[in-house]
């Protein structure tokens, strides 16, 4: 006896059913969150911050939740860097945060750089995103060579400008005619202080009004 038309409508719904589960099911996951040891407690998000977390999440691809709880944790990172700013002062050599390809915090110190990281952070919810590694000389000693900089480029005549580069623990000095300002170094008998580099740029910038 042939099979009802009735039957046969409800066998093929069966069926595709059946395969659409399959499918899904082996489908991943289109996004998730890099950050897995990240924790944050439950936060009320005020209108600015959820704002800001939208264009965070959309930025670098994690969920809304996610991106509120970076920007939480960023808020800790100002604190926590005027507090080993002030406690280790000839070891401290920065600290930046990173974004991609996973979040994360990540200092620097001339000597015992995960011990002493570990007396700030220890059981707080940065540990498991701070990473401590070695630098050659300390923020202090930067800032230092950056002002000595300056007063060597102030003898050459010539226009410059500068910076501290944390991660790669260097100041830079910015300069437009890089083979005349070495020359006038030469002239002047004058040299750049240790972890100074001189960096060629099209012009300097402009003050705004």
């Amino acid at each position: 006896m042939p099979n009802s038309p009735r039957l046969y409508i409800l066998s093929s719904i069966l069926a595709v059913i059946i395969i659409a589960a399959f499918v899904l099911s082996a489908v991943p996951p289109s996004r998730t969150d890099s950050t897995s040891s990240l924790t944050c407690p439950p936060l009320p998000a005020t209108d600015a911050l959820a704002q800001d977390a939208q264009f965070y999440a959309a930025d670098f691809g994690v969920s809304v939740e996610e991106a509120i709880c970076r920007l939480t944790v960023q808020d800790q990172i100002g604190p926590l860097d005027a507090e080993i700013s002030s406690g280790e002062p000839d070891t401290f050599a920065g600290l930046w945060i990173h974004h991609e390809p996973e979040f994360g915090v990540t200092v620097l110190f001339t000597e015992n750089p995960e011990a002493t990281l570990a007396a700030y952070v220890q059981d707080t919810n940065l540990s498991g995103i701070i990473k401590a590694h070695k630098a050659r000389v300390s923020l202090r000693y930067l800032k230092q060579a950056q002002r000595q900089a300056h007063m060597v480029a102030s003898a050459t005549g010539m226009p410059v400008e500068s910076g501290i580069n944390v991660p790669e623990n260097r100041v830079e000095l910015y300069v437009i005619d890089v083979r005349g300002f070495t020359r006038a170094l030469q002239r002047a008998g004058s040299r750049l202080p240790d972890r100074v580099t001189i960096i060629k740029v099209g012009q300097h910038s402009s003050p705004a009004s």
